[in-house]
């Protein structure tokens, strides 16, 4: 049976050599561990600047046919520079695992032409000693379960004191001819210590 799989055989190997294959990669040392890798691909080509084991640094630049495209792996990356950075693409993507800071000794301007939305567990807005500013051409809509207005959370007061949580009583004072009419008044208290209605005499 071997002789009827020889022409197969044969065929296979002719395609194989008459598709072009791949060049070794070529690695040329650095020192340190680190070594620079030229891989040629069919339609592109890589260049890699690796750390030992690949553990600790690798900077990929692939040349393929819509542009080079730059990746880049490492425990930190810091970039610094006295003027200005900027970035002009499509989509700018950030994802942290733990946090985002964002600083600035100046402005900060944010613009988007569509919609702006933030989503969090809470947001605080503080702006000190300056003012907060809300503009809309549309209706404000405000939500929540309490709103409160230049008060703070009552379930975030300190508890009143004993002295303060006790029933008000108003004090007595005792009346005097302070106002009004003093003959008036000075019968008004005659009728009072006399026990009598208290009420005012006729013609007064």
């Amino acid at each position: 049976m071997s002789h009827l799989r020889q022409p197969e055989l044969l065929l296979a190997e002719a395609i194989e050599e008459t598709v072009p294959q791949p060049d070794p990669p070529v690695v040329i040392p650095l020192g340190g561990g680190r070594s620079l890798e030229v891989r040629p691909e069919r339609d592109a080509a890589t260049l890699r600047i690796r750390a030992e084991g690949d553990r600790q640094l690798q900077i990929e630049v692939r040349f393929e046919a819509s542009g080079p495209v730059l990746r880049v792996e490492a425990p930190q990356l810091q970039v610094e520079t006295p003027r200005a950075v900027s970035f002009a693409c499509e989509t700018f993507n950030v994802e942290a695992s733990r946090g985002i800071d964002l600083r600035s000794g100046g402005d900060i301007t944010q613009t988007a032409a569509g919609n702006a939305r933030v989503d969090a567990q809470r947001v605080d807005v503080e702006a000190s000693p300056g003012a907060i500013r809300l503009k809309a051409n549309d209706e404000v809509q405000l939500l929540g379960e309490m709103i409160l207005l230049n008060s703070d959370d009552p379930r975030l007061a300190a508890p009143m004191p004993e002295w303060a949580s006790g029933p008000r009583v108003a004090p007595e004072v005792a009346a005097a001819p302070t106002s009004g009419d003093p003959d008036l008044v000075a019968e008004l208290l005659s009728r009072a210590r006399a026990g009598g209605d208290g009420s005012a005499p006729e013609g007064r």
